[in-house]
C-alpha cells in the first residue's frame, strides 16, 4: 500500500473517531429527543470538510446515519441523519463563493465571512430542514416549529463556532506537514509566533496573564453554572461577566488566544453543568431548564462570535504593523542600496573622467596654489611656515596686524631673532623641534602684550611632508582665542558659582542624563533621598528607579521639553525614599550645553511645604466645618439671628427662622441705610430710623442692647412685637469687624401678659362679685329666715288662742282671715323659691295658650286691689291704642298663670315701695314696626309706673338679679326675699319679651316697662285661656 493511501485512510479513521466521539458529547448534553445543548459534529464536520472537501461531507454523512439510533430514529429513518451533511457542505459551498479559495482568521473581514457562513448560513440551514422533517416524520407537531428551529439552530452554531474557528487555527499547519494534502477553501491560515505579534513583558508575566484568564475563566464559568438553577439577573450577569477574560485574551494573544480561551470557557461551561448534574449523563434529556439553557446557549455563541471578530480585528492589526515594520526595514535596505549604486556609478564616471583630470592637474594644481595663496594671504590666522633649521619660510600677510611687523622682516630668520620674547622662542623652537623628531603635530597657546592688551593666541604646528614621507617642514596656524578665553574664564567662572550653589546644599542638585543614571549629586539631594555618596558612586542611585511608575510620564514630557528648548518648566513629583516613603519635590531641568543627553536637575524638598499645604486644607476644611456647624446652629435656633459686616452693615447671614418672622424672603441689605427696608416701629408706630436699629447701633457705637421691644410688620400685614438683642463683634485688637443680632417673636407673649392683666382684672371683679354674693347669700338666709318666719307668727299665736275656745265668732273670722292670709304669703315665698330653684336648674316650663293679655292685667290689679286700698294708692290701668277701644283682646301666645305672676309681681313691688297716698299707673300700648302707622302690630307694651322710692344708678343694673336688694334697711322695712324681679325677667323673655327698669334716683318712683309679641295668626288652634 503506498503512503499516499495510507495517509488517506488515516485522515478517515481519525475524521470517523472525532465525529463519533463528538457526537457522544452532543449526546450528554441532549435537551429534546433530537436537540441538544451544543453539537459538536458540527465543528468537527465543518473543519474537515474545509480541511479535505467532500470527504469531509462524506465522513460526516456516514457517521451520522451511524449514530441515528442513539437520537431515537431507527429502521428506515436512520437516513435523517443525512441532513447533517448540510452543514458542512453549505458552508463549503459560501466559502467558495466569497472567499474564492483564500481565507486566513487573521483579518476581521474573514472572520465576518466566517460567521455569516458557517454558525449562521449552514445551522440555519440545517435547523430549518430538519424541523420540518421532523414534522414530516410526525415527531413533533407544526405548532413546535418554532420552539424547534431556534434551539437546534443554537445547538449546532454554538457547537460550530466554539470548536471549528479553534480547531482550524491550531491544527492546519499540521495538517499541511503530516497530510500534504491541499486544502480546499483554507490554505492561508498561518500560525503566528504570538511573541512576535504580541509582545509581552516577559515570558512568566506571559505565563502569569494566562494562568489569571483560565482561573477567571473557570471561576465566572462555573459560578455562572451554579446560578442556572434559580435563573434571573444574578444568572444573566455572570453570565455577561464571561466576555471578560475572553476579550482580554484575543486583545492580547489575538484570534487563536481568544478562541482557544473561548473554547475552554464553553467546555468549563459544559463540564461545570455535569458536575452540578451527574444523572445528566443516564437521561434521555438534561435535567436544566431549557429557557435557561437557551439563554445560556446564546451568550456562549455570542461570546464566541465577539472572541473571533475582535481576535481577527487584533491579530490583522498586529500583522499590519508587523508588515509596516517589514516593509520599512525593505525600504531603508532598498535606499542603502540604491545609495551604493549611485555611489558606484559616480565612481564609474570618476574613473572614466580620471584621464582627462590628469591633463588638467597641473593647471588645476597650479590654480589651486594661487587660490589656496590668496587664502591664506587673506586669512585672519596667522599662517607660517619653519624649515628644519626654525627659519621662517613663510609667513602671510596677517602678522603686520598683530606684531607690525612686515612679513619679509621674518623671511630666514628665528622667532627669537625676529623679537620674539625668549621663553616663548624657546617653547615655539622645542615643539617644532619636536615634530621634526616624531612627526606629531603640537598646540601651543600663549599670549602676547600690545597696545589694546593681552591678545591670547594659539598656534597648531603640523609637519609637511616630502614625496618620500619625511618631514621637511612644519606649518603653523595661530589663531586669536582671546574671545574663546574670556567665554571659557565666564564658563569657568558660571560652573564656580554652580558648584557653589552646588556644595552649598540649600537645594538638591544633580547632574543625570535621560536614561535614568544619576552622575553626580549634591549631599542636600542624598540626604533627600536617604542615600550616601557611596551608594551614588557604587552605582545603586538612578532618578529612574526611585521615580514612582505614575510620575513616569511627566519625565517623559519633561525630556522631551529639555531636548527642544534646553529647559523644562518646573514641575512637582514624588521620589521613593530608602525607607519606601514617598517624598514631594519641585523639580527644574536645564540641559547640559557640552553634550546632547545629559541635564542639571534641581530639586526642592517639598514635604514641609506640602505638611503646612495639609495642614492649611485641614484647617480650611475645619474652619469650613466649623462655619457649616454654626451655621446649622444659627438656622436651628429658636430665634432670628443676622450678622452684618461692618462698618457697611452689609448683611452677610438671616436663618430660617429671621424669613419666618418676617413673613417672605430676608432682605440681605448691603448698607446700614437699606434697614429702613424692613418696617420696624417703635411702641407709638413710629416708623425705627436705619440708624437707630439695634444691630446699627451696634455697628456703628459698639453698643450692646438688651431686650429691646419692636414692632414688626410682616409681608402680609399683620404686626409682631419682637425682644431685639444685638452686639458688636470685634477682632484682637478691640476693632468692630461686624454686627451680630439676635430676636425672639414675644407678640404671644405680650398677648398672654395683656390677657393675664384682664384675666387678673376679671378675678378681681369676680372676687368682688362672688364677696358681693356671698354677702347677699348672708343677706339673703337673713331675710328667708325672717320672711318665713313673719308670716308663721300669727298663725301660731291666732292658733293657740283659737283652741282656747274663748272668742265670738267675729274674732274666729278675723283670726282665720289672718291666717288664711299669712299661709298665702307663705305659699308665695316658696313659690318663689321653687321657681327660682327651677330656673337656676333650667326646669321651668310653662304651659302655652292663647291668652287675653288685658284680661290678664285685669286680673292682676284685682288681686293687688285690697293691698292699693290699705295703703290709698291709686291704681289706674291706660289703653293707649285706639285699635282697643271696643274692647278687642290682645291676643299673646303664653302661660296666662305665669303671665299675671309677672304683673301682681311688678304691681306688689309697686304698691310695696309706694308710699301712702301715692299713684301706681299701668298703660297699654301696641308697636307697630319702624315706627308706620299702617304697619301691622308686633308687640304690646306695658308700663308700669309707680311714685315710689325709686331705684338708685348703681343698683339699677343689678335689680334684675336673683337675691339682690338695693339695702339692708328696705328689706328690713317692706320684707321680700329680692328674687320676684328676678322670676319677672325669666318668665317674660321665656315668653319671647324684654323687660327694662328705669328710674330717675331715689324717691323718685320706678317704670317697668314689659314687651310682648302678639300673636301673629289669631286664627291658629291653641288651647284657650282656662276661665
Amino acid at each position: 500500500m503506498s503512503g499516499w493511501v495510507k495517509k488517506w485512510c488515516l485522515v478517515i479513521i481519525l475524521g470517523l473517531l472525532a465525529l463519533v466521539l463528538a457526537h457522544g458529547m452532543a449526546l450528554i448534553y441532549r435537551i429534546q429527543p433530537v436537540v441538544s445543548l451544543w453539537f459538536p459534529p458540527s465543528g468537527i464536520a465543518i473543519a474537515l470538510t474545509l480541511w479535505f472537501g467532500p470527504i469531509g461531507i462524506i465522513l460526516t454523512g456516514i457517521t451520522s446515519v451511524l449514530m441515528a439510533p442513539f437520537w431515537g430514529f431507527t429502521g428506515w429513518e436512520r437516513i435523517f441523519g443525512l441532513i447533517d451533511i448540510l452543514e458542512p457542505l453549505v458552508a463549503w459551498l459560501l466559502y467558495q463563493k466569497f472567499a474564492k479559495g483564500k481565507l486566513s482568521f487573521d483579518r476581521l473581514s474573514d472572520a465576518a465571512t466566517f460567521i455569516l457562513s458557517a454558525p449562521l448560513a449552514a445551522c440555519a440551514t440545517s435547523a430549518v430542514v430538519g424541523s420540518l422533517t421532523l414534522v414530516a416524520l410526525d415527531k413533533i407537531s407544526i405548532s413546535q416549529l418554532s420552539n424547534s428551529i431556534p434551539n437546534w439552530w443554537l445547538g449546532n452554531a454554538l457547537g460550530t463556532i466554539a470548536i471549528a474557528p479553534t480547531i482550524l487555527l491550531v491544527f492546519t499547519s499540521k495538517v499541511n506537514k503530516y497530510f500534504p494534502i491541499s486544502p480546499s477553501i483554507i490554505n492561508n491560515i498561518n500560525s503566528y509566533n504570538l511573541t512576535e505579534i504580541f509582545p509581552a513583558h516577559s515570558p512568566s508575566y506571559r505565563r502569569a496573564e494566562i494562568i489569571f484568564i483560565l482561573f477567571l475563566t473557570i471561576f465566572i464559568g462555573s459560578f455562572t453554572v451554579s446560578l442556572a438553577h434559580q435563573g434571573g439577573f444574578g444568572f444573566q450577569q455572570f453570565s455577561l461577566l464571561s466576555f471578560v477574560p475572553i476579550i482580554w485574551a484575543a486583545t492580547r494573544f489575538g484570534v487563536t488566544g481568544g478562541m482557544l480561551t473561548t473554547t475552554f470557557s464553553v467546555l468549563v461551561t459544559l463540564l461545570a453543568y455535569l458536575i452540578l448534574n451527574p444523572q445528566a449523563i443516564s437521561l434521555a434529556e438534561f435535567p436544566v431548564s431549557p429557557e435557561i439553557l437557551h439563554v445560556h446557549k446564546l451568550t456562549l455563541l455570542i461570546q464566541c462570535a465577539t472572541s473571533l471578530l475582535i481576535g481577527s480585528a487584533s491579530t490583522e492589526r498586529a500583522t499590519i504593523q508587523v508588515a509596516l515594520a517589514v516593509e520599512q526595514v525593505r525600504a531603508v535596505e532598498y535606499q542603502r542600496q540604491a545609495q551604493l549604486s549611485e555611489q558606484l556609478i559616480k565612481l564609474n564616471q570618476e574613473l572614466l573622467l580620471a584621464n582627462n583630470h590628469l591633463k588638467a592637474s597641473h593647471e588645476q594644481l597650479y590654480q589651486r596654489e594661487q587660490e589656496f595663496k590668496a587664502l591664506v594671504e587673506n586669512s585672519p590666522d596667522i599662517i607660517a611656515r619653519f624649515d628644519r633649521q626654525l627659519r621662517h619660510v613663510y609667513i602671510n600677510s596677517a602678522v603686520e596686524q598683530v606684531t607690525g611687523k612686515h612679513p619679509e622682516e621674518y623671511i630666514g630668520k628665528t622667532l627669537l631673532e625676529v623679537g620674539f620674547p625668549e621663553t616663548k622662542s624657546s617653547l615655539w623652537q622645542s615643539n617644532i623641534q619636536e615634530i621634526f623628531e616624531t612627526g606629531e603635530e603640537q598646540i601651543i597657546e600663549f599670549e602676547l602684550v600690545t597696545s589694546k592688551g593681552i591678545i591670547y593666541h594659539q598656534a597648531r604646528l603640523v609637519p609637511e611632508f616630502a614625496t618620500d614621507g619625511t618631514i621637511v617642514s612644519v606649518l603653523a596656524v595661530t589663531r586669536n582665542i582671546t574671545k574663546l578665553k574670556q567665554t571659557e574664564a565666564a564658563l569657568r567662572e558660571s560652573e564656580s558659582r554652580l558648584r557653589r550653589l552646588v556644595d552649598s546644599n540649600l537645594i538638591g542638585v544633580l547632574f543625570a542624563n535621560f536614561k535614568g543614571e544619576i552622575i553626580d549629586a549634591n549631599q542636600a539631594f542624598l540626604q533627600m533621598v536617604g542615600y550616601s555618596l557611596e551608594d551614588l558612586q557604587s552605582g545603586k542611585v538612578s532618578w529612574l528607579a526611585i521615580t514612582p511608575p505614575e510620575y513616569r510620564i511627566l519625565d517623559e514630557q519633561a525630556i522631551a521639553q529639555v531636548k527642544a528648548t534646553g529647559t523644562a518648566k518646573p514641575f512637582e513629583k514624588e521620589y521613593f525614599h530608602r525607607n519606601g516613603s514617598r517624598i514631594p519635590i519641585l523639580l527644574g531641568v536645564a540641559k547640559m550645553e557640552s553634550t546632547e543627553d545629559e541635564c542639571v536637575c534641581f530639586v526642592l524638598d517639598l514635604t514641609q511645604r506640602k505638611r503646612i499645604e495639609a495642614e492649611r486644607e485641614r484647617l480650611l476644611v475645619q474652619q469650613q466645618s466649623q462655619k457649616e456647624l454654626l451655621e446649622v446652629i444659627l438656622q436651628q435656633l429658636p430665634a432670628g439671628v443676622i450678622l452684618a459686616e461692618a462698618p457697611s452693615g452689609k448683611i452677610v447671614f438671616g436663618n430660617q427662622q429671621t424669613e419666618e418672622m418676617f413673613g417672605h424672603s430676608f432682605l440681605y441689605s448691603e448698607s446700614l441705610e437699606e434697614y429702613s427696608e424692613w418696617k420696624l416701629f417703635y411702641a407709638d408706630g413710629t416708623p425705627y430710623p436705619a440708624r437707630e436699629l439695634p444691630l446699627a447701633r451696634s455697628i456703628i457705637n459698639g453698643e450692646v442692647v438688651t431686650g429691646e421691644e419692636i414692632t414688626l410688620e410682616r409681608s402680609h400685614g399683620s404686626k409682631a412685637i419682637i425682644s431685639v438683642n444685638s452686639a458688636p463683634i470685634k477682632d484682637r485688637n478691640g476693632n468692630i469687624i461686624a454686627g451680630i443680632t439676635a430676636f425672639y417673636d414675644i407678640t404671644d407673649r405680650k398677648q398672654s401678659e395683656a390677657q393675664r392683666e384682664k384675666l387678673l382684672a376679671a378675678e378681681k371683679e369676680a372676687r368682688n362679685v362672688a364677696e358681693t354674693a356671698n354677702r347677699i347669700k348672708d343677706e339673703f338666709l337673713a331675710v328667708l329666715s325672717h320672711e318665713l318666719r313673719s308670716p308663721l307668727n300669727p298663725i301660731l299665736g291666732w292658733v293657740r288662742l283659737l283652741r282656747t275656745r274663748q272668742f265670738n265668732q267675729e274674732t274666729i273670722d278675723k283670726a282665720l282671715e289672718t291666717i288664711e292670709r299669712n299661709t298665702r304669703l307663705q305659699t308665695q315665698l316658696i313659690d318663689d323659691l321653687l321657681d327660682v330653684s327651677r330656673i337656676l336648674r333650667g326646669k321651668l316650663s310653662l304651659n302655652i295658650s292663647k291668652v287675653n293679655l288685658i284680661a290678664t292685667i285685669e286680673a292682676a290689679i284685682d288681686n293687688v286691689k285690697l293691698s292699693a286700698e290699705a295703703k290709698s294708692i291709686t291704681l289706674n290701668l291706660t289703653i293707649m291704642d285706639s285699635q282697643l277701644e271696643d274692647n278687642e283682646p290682645v291676643l299673646i301666645k303664653g302661660d296666662p298663670n305665669r303671665l299675671q305672676q309677672v304683673f301682681w309681681n311688678l304691681l306688689s313691688n309697686a304698691i310695696k315701695f309706694t308710699p301712702e297716698k301715692g299713684k301706681v299707673k299701668i298703660t297699654l300700648s301696641l308697636l307697630r314696626d319702624n315706627n308706620q302707622t299702617l304697619a301691622p302690630t308686633t308687640h304690646a307694651k306695658i308700663q308700669i309706673s309707680d311714685t315710689g322710692i325709686g331705684i338708685s344708678p348703681d343698683f339699677l343694673p343689678y335689680v334684675f338679679e336673683h337675691f339682690r336688694q338695693a339695702d339692708a334697711s328696705i328689706t328690713r322695712r317692706h320684707g321680700g326675699l329680692g328674687v320676684g324681679l328676678s322670676i319677672v325677667r325669666k318668665l317674660v323673655e321665656m315668653h319671647g319679651g324684654t323687660i327694662q327698669a328705669t328710674s330717675a334716683g331715689n324717691n323718685m318712683g320706678a317704670t317697668f316697662t314689659v314687651k310682648l309679641p302678639l300673636l301673629e295668626n289669631p286664627s291658629l288652634t291653641l288651647p284657650e285661656e282656662p276661665d
